[in-house]
This record gives C-alpha cells, structure tokens and sequence, in this order.
C-alpha cells in the first residue's frame, strides 16, 4: 500500500479541524515516538492541543467559506464517530513515519496513535473501513492483527505496544515498531528525537536529509544552494498564539561555519523574495521572515495573523494573474543580489 491509511489520514483530518467542538483532549505524554523505528528517516507529530486552539478553528472556518462542497466540521466529525464508533476528542498524540520499503519504489508507512479508544472499537472500525475482516494473532510477542484476505485492496495492520497505543498500516512498517517495543529493534535515532522534542507546536517534524536531495550549483543570478547540502537534520513546527499561526524551522548544520553559510543563503532568499514583491505587503511579510544563527544550528520564523490571511491570499493571487498574463511579469524593482547569496560560491566563514 503506497498511500497513507484511510483511518489515519481521518485522525489527522479530525485533529486539525475538530477545534470547533471545543474539545478538551490533552497532549500525549511522548509514547508514540518510543515505537517508531530506527529505520525512519523522519517523523511527522500532531497533538491534541490542536483540538483546542483557536485559531485552528479560524482556519478551518475560512477554509469553509472558501469551499462550497466543505459542509461544516461538525458534520464531518458526526460521519466520523458514526462511521467508526470512535469519539475523536480520545486521541491524545500521533506519529508518523514511513520507511524503506523492499520494492523497486515507494515506502511502507504507519502511524503509532495514543487515544483513549477501545482495541475492539478500533478493530471494527478498521474492518469497516477496508471492508476486510482482521485476524488477530502475536508478531514477536506484540498483539497483531492482520487482514484475512491480504491480497485485498486497501489492507491494513495493526500492533498493540501497549494499552491505548496503536500502530496502524502498512505490513513492514508495523513489525519494525513491533520489533521495538519486543526490543529487537532501535527506535528512531537519538538525533531525530531531539530535534522533535526541541520543537513546540501543534504539530512538529523532524528529517534527516540526503545530500543529493539539494540542488546542484546555482547558475549566476540564480540562489545559491549548495551550502544547504551541509544541512544534516531539518525539523520544524506550526503552533498558534495570540491570534496568529507561528511556523518555525530549524536546520541542523555540520558545523558554525556551514551554518553562517546557511544563514547567508536563507537572508539572501528572504531579501531577494521582499525585493519581487508586487506589493507592499507582500514585501513586508517577506522581511518578517526571521533568520537566527546559533553555533550550528540555523532557525526560521514566521508569524501571521489569522485575520491577515483572506488579505494575503488576495494579494498573492493577484500577483500570480499578472505574471500568468502574456508578456505580464513582476514590476516589483529587485533588490540587488548579494554575492554572498546569488550566483558566486560562498567563501567559508570563519568558525
């Protein structure tokens, strides 16, 4: 199976969007990073703590008004819980991760899910949903459940860790977390660990990052990437606070003086991005754009606020239609671009 199973892709649909119940879920106490395997190179997290912001809810109000085949979140969350007989506002914490499958392409992936739902509840709501009876049995000590016809289309399988948390999807990925909590196999590295844990947020991410996923030399005028092949782990964040959506990255460099470079590259794009603007506030919101350096470690921030966003929205479409238009193009005047950042080979910085 190379998509996200169903189930979890509605518990994380449910978590961004349920804050209109006024739900009062918790966050999870951390258990669900103890089961994802050694062999994910990252690892996406969601807390309950989105069931209760506000301004989530504001997003999802506008994301309504702007589609007309949306109904509402209430009648999403009551097709929910009819459908699956699982109360949302019981989900606590999610993580998920994929890894290396043994195909040619593609990867096995899996969400380890703490909630406060019933292991039969989730059973039969699982078979509903692929329409596919499970068999439960043991895989290396580890309650599993697995599809009495696998050849069916959509099959899912499930572990149980330990009491309310669950470990949903593909057949290999499952095991690998089964294989972590029997201990025949190492959780997730040390390092990813701690760039999630460093991040606070609704949801939070963490990556490992292969160096020949970095573009190659920058033609003159073009940014400079290849400092960014110096960026060993990149994570990053959404949270909300005071009215406004706060996003955060962070990208892990292999030394202070990769990470000046990093920084040069990251300043430059924000000035470069201002410079091009249409408008006025298009260029301001490129320059509130924050870059921090600290030894190696690089960080990005953005706050925007919730009733700022139709207004950006409408600026950036408007932008799009001019250069979307024969012969039309920005007329915005570039700032000059910084050698340091545009075209010429960065000098290493002093560490």
């Amino acid at each position: 199976m190379s998509q996200h199973t169903r189930l979890t892709i509605a518990v994380l649909a449910l978590v961004a969007l349920a804050g209109c119940m006024g739900a009062t879920s918790s966050d999870g106490d951390g258990a669900t990073i103890e089961y994802v395997p050694a062999e994910a190179d990252g690892v996406v997290q969601a807390q309950a703590s989105l069931l209760t912001a506000d301004e989530t809810t504001e997003l999802a109000d506008l994301a309504a008004d702007e589609d007309p085949a949306f109904d509402g979140l209430d009648s999403l969350i009551a097709e929910f819980e009819e459908e699956t007989g699982l109360d949302p506002t019981d989900f606590t914490e999610l993580s998920f991760y994929e890894i290396e499958s043994e195909d040619a392409f593609g990867s096995d992936e899996a969400g380890v899910i703490e909630a406060g739902w019933d292991e039969d509840d989730l059973v039969d709501a699982l078979e509903a949903d692929t329409s596919t009876e499970l068999v439960e049995s043991e895989y290396n000590g580890v309650t599993f459940y697995e599809p009495a016809d696998e050849d069916a289309f959509g099959t899912e399988y499930l572990a149980v860790p330990e009491d309310g948390v669950f470990v949903i999807g593909d057949r290999p990925a499952v095991e690998a977390a089964a294989d972590v909590a029997a201990g025949d196999n190492d959780g997730v590295s040390d390092d990813l660990q701690s760039a999630l844990a460093d991040e606070s947020g609704h949801v939070s991410m963490a990556f490992e990052v292969p160096e020949e996923s970095v573009p190659g030399e920058a033609a003159p005028g073009e940014i400079d990437t290849e400092p960014l092949e110096d960026v060993a782990i990149v994570s990053g964040s959404y949270d909300t606070s005071d009215g406004a959506i706060v996003l955060s990255s962070t990208m892990y460099a292999t030394s202070s003086s990769a990470a000046q470079d990093i920084e040069d590259v990251v300043d430059g794009a924000t000035s470069f991005a201002a410079g091009m603007a249409e408008s006025d506030e298009l260029a301001d919101e490129a320059r509130s754009i924050t870059v921090d350096r600290d030894d190696d470690v690089v960080t990005i921030g953005y706050d925007l606020e919730i009733d700022r966003i139709e207004e950006l929205v409408d600026e950036l479409e408007e932008e799009f239609a001019a250069w979307a238009e024969p012969g039309g193009a920005a007329t915005g005047e570039p700032v000059e671009p910084d050698d340091e950042a545009f075209g010429e080979p960065i000098e290493p910085a002093t560490p």
